[in-house]
């Protein structure tokens, strides 16, 4: 439509209420060709398929290769044990830092914690958290440790 003045009107909008424009708002265009396709794409690629593919093409001996030598690593790798921990020095030079007797408590150390009770280092020396050598050496069940601690002094109720 023209106007009067020569330019056109905008084309009149209309409310379309079919049931079956409903039903391509909420799922989306119907085209059955796209959906074949897809469908195929999906059963093609599924796992089954897939091995069966590579059956196919011959690579089968290598998919057994790989498996073979995947056990054979691990097998290995059990075998070897681990190192043992380096042995505990005979002699403890120098005086024993409290981080370091806090730590043999929870390792069981008892040439450390030993020389930092005749240095004269207190039993009830604590961490940050307020937990002393008694404290870390029963949560580890470290009795022979236990018993020299309270041997030395330490007190119970910290």
């Amino acid at each position: 439509r023209l106007k009067g003045d020569g330019t056109r009107e905008p084309p009149a909008v209309e409310r379309m209420n079919t049931p079956e424009l409903e039903d391509e708002k909420r799922r989306g265009p119907r085209n059955r060709g796209l959906d074949a396709v897809k469908g195929q794409e999906r059963v093609r690629k599924s796992s089954v398929d897939l091995r069966r593919e590579i059956i196919d093409v011959g690579s089968i001996q290598r998919l057994i290769e790989l498996r073979k030598q995947r056990r054979q690593r691990r097998e290995e790798r059990a075998a070897s044990p681990e190192p043992p921990p380096p042995p505990e020095p005979l002699e403890i030079e120098g005086p024993v830092e409290p981080e370091t007797f806090l730590r043999a408590a929870v390792q069981g150390k008892m040439r450390v914690i030993e020389k930092f009770l005749a240095d004269g280092g207190s039993p009830d020396t604590c961490d940050e958290f307020h937990r002393t050598a008694l404290h870390r050496s029963s949560l580890e069940g470290h009795m022979d440790i236990l018993q020299k601690l309270l041997d030395s002094g330490a007190t119970v109720d910290f």
